[in-house]
């Protein structure tokens, strides 16, 4: 394994939830028109969800990630737009540490605007490569599972280390 490549993407959370679902809507308005009589003719319904559908796989495969050049001892912090990654490169320092942290963060949801209604306690899991000299975190890869998170950071200690 010569890079590394983290997606900070998950399909049922922010915009990759509305790309989920606009996805099965497209399905969905494929398919009902099979089983229930419509206004509109086979083919606008199949045009209308093709379009649905190509717009959901668009928002589902547009994601931000980073990718680590084990050999050249580099990172990028990229932008994919359907599998197209723009980003640059920069050089990792020679003095790097890897340590995994927790962090817990509180969320309420205040669906009304004045009362919350909904709190939840979210844990995630840091893979943190930081410069020793300086203490300065160079990257840091989020995981929603601790024994995810010690593998990938035993992976980049032993290539990177």
């Amino acid at each position: 394994m010569s890079q590394f490549n983290y997606k900070s993407r998950q399909l049922l959370k922010g915009q990759h939830l509305i790309g989920t679902l606009l996805v099965l809507a497209g399905v969905a308005n494929m398919v009902i028109p099979l089983f229930v009589e419509s206004d509109l003719t086979q083919n606008q319904s199949l045009l209308i969800g093709a379009v649905v559908i190509i717009v959901g796989l668009g928002i589902v495969f547009t994601y931000d990630g980073i990718l680590i050049d084990f050999e050249q001892r580099r990172v990028k912090d990229y932008a994919s737009l359907c599998g197209f990654k723009k980003g640059e490169w920069r050089a990792l320092p020679s003095t790097l540490g890897i340590e995994v942290m927790v962090k817990e963060e509180q969320s309420t949801n205040t669906a009304n605007g004045i009362s919350p209604t909904l709190s939840t306690l979210t844990v995630t899991y840091e893979v943190i490569l930081k410069n020793t000299a300086t203490q300065k975190a160079e990257t840091v890869l989020s995981y929603s599972k601790e024994k995810q998170a010690q593998q990938i950071a035993s992976v980049l200690r032993n290539h990177l280390n």
